[in-house]
């Protein structure tokens, strides 16, 4: 083979009547398919009396492409609760895969209530490692914030293909904010019957998904007193529960 003028060479000593020759092509196909003409033909040696110089050449029309392999982008979210997200959320980004070919653009939609989702394949020709990017990810759902870069695995890939599925997985974390509150427990009746209590009231924060959070106020005397709550899930639905209290005095009853 010459590259330089995009020829094959080969001296055949003797082809007999109805002789024929077959050669192959063996090499790798690029990015852009397409119809190539090529001309094999036959030079007789000086001496040798051809009588037939029309079958000393032959055209044919070669069909070259790659053969492709779609990749697929999984998105995951860390850092939810079971419930998954409170609405759905949308991630896009590219995969490259060879300069010899364009970019593509890849979008994740993660339903709500759920905490991960799957792009569309994308195809690509077969021969190159692929890179996958992600764009800067949407507004974190109320209550969490984004942590740290996302995690893309594998980037680079191997080389692609052939013909063979890829899945590469962009996962991000999620992290919970906190905040705090102060519960106040307050007596109300007969003050000779409040003057006599002294005890421990319990209570919990029934916070849905995001748990339950006891918590305890002591009261000496029937005086107001205050609990001080760190660490409760930010942005969460927290109805308050008294779990026990102290006995009433005598001869009285708590009032629903």
């Amino acid at each position: 083979y010459d590259a330089s003028t995009r020829t094959v060479h080969s001296n055949i000593v003797n082809l007999g009547v109805n002789g024929m020759v077959r050669y192959t092509i063996q090499g790798v196909a690029g990015v852009i398919p397409g119809t190539y003409p090529n001309t094999a033909y036959a030079v007789v040696p000086s001496g040798v009396v051809d009588p037939i110089q029309t079958s000393n050449q032959s055209q044919i029309n070669f069909e070259i492409t790659n053969t492709i392999s779609p990749v697929t982008v999984t998105k995951v979210i860390q850092g939810l609760t079971a419930s998954g997200l409170p609405s759905a959320l949308t991630f896009s980004g590219t995969v490259s895969c060879g300069a010899q070919q364009p970019s593509a653009t890849w979008s994740v939609t993660v339903a709500a209530g759920a905490s991960t989702g799957s792009s569309a394949p994308v195809a690509f020709f077969d021969g190159f490692p692929c890179t996958v990017t992600e764009n800067v990810p949407p507004a974190a759902p109320l209550g969490y914030a984004w942590s740290g870069v996302p995690i893309i695995s594998p980037s680079p890939t191997a080389v692609l293909g052939p013909q063979t599925p890829l899945t590469v997985t962009v996962t991000n974390a999620l992290q919970r904010q906190t905040g705090g509150l102060i519960l106040t427990k307050a007596l109300s009746g007969p003050a000779a019957a409040i003057a006599q209590i002294t005890g421990d009231f319990d209570f919990e924060l029934q916070c849905g998904s995001d748990g339950n959070f006891p918590a305890k106020v002591h009261i000496v005397n029937g005086v107001s007193a205050s609990a001080t709550l760190t660490n409760l899930p930010a942005n969460a639905s927290c109805p308050v529960v008294e779990t026990a209290a102290v006995p009433a005095p005598a001869q009285h009853l708590w009032s629903a």
